[in-house]
């Protein structure tokens, strides 16, 4: 019973890596449920902040720059960081987390969407001008600045194709 929580520890944190990319609201909302749900013998609750910690790093990091077009992000991060840091009841902690990053999500979506077809354009563009190259899910990523894992994702929703494929 043990090692299977442990496991399901370790999946919860790869998918909220995922969602922090995606933006999935319902991800991040599920994710933490499950995380929570986690006996203490397995997460205490020093460990949960660490893993809550690493997600607010995450989440900060592959978003940062939009953030940045709608607020002071180093500060709202170091908030969020503090209120893991000094809150004692788990629960409210959840809850105050899950309502800043709907609220962060929110202004994400409507910025990344203009941002995606632009960048996906610009993918497109560059596939065409330098088809007889190595091209990479890696190569095209950094040509428009997103994470790959993302832009993968990216393309597939706007395409309908994976990007090997596409090439």
């Amino acid at each position: 019973v043990h090692e299977r929580h442990i496991q399901k520890m370790e999946q919860i944190l790869e998918h909220l890596d995922l969602m922090a990319q995606t933006l999935s609201r319902e991800g991040i909302h599920n994710d933490f449920n499950d995380l929570f749900a986690l006996p203490e013998t397995v997460l205490s609750t020093s460990q949960a902040k660490e893993l809550i910690l690493h997600f607010i790093h995450s989440f900060f990091e592959i978003n940062r720059t939009i953030l940045n077009t709608h607020m002071a992000v180093n500060e709202e991060q170091d908030q969020l960081e503090k209120m893991v840091h000094f809150s004692t009841n788990m629960c409210d902690l959840k809850e105050m987390l899950l309502e800043k990053f709907d609220n962060m999500i929110v202004l994400l979506s409507d910025d990344m969407e203009k941002q995606n077809i632009r960048s996906l354009r610009k993918a497109i563009r560059y596939i065409k001008d330098n088809y007889s190259s190595q091209l990479t899910a890696n190569v095209l990523a950094e040509v428009v600045n997103l994470n790959p894992v993302y832009f993968g994702h990216l393309f597939k929703l706007q395409t309908g194709m994976n990007l090997t494929d596409y090439i």
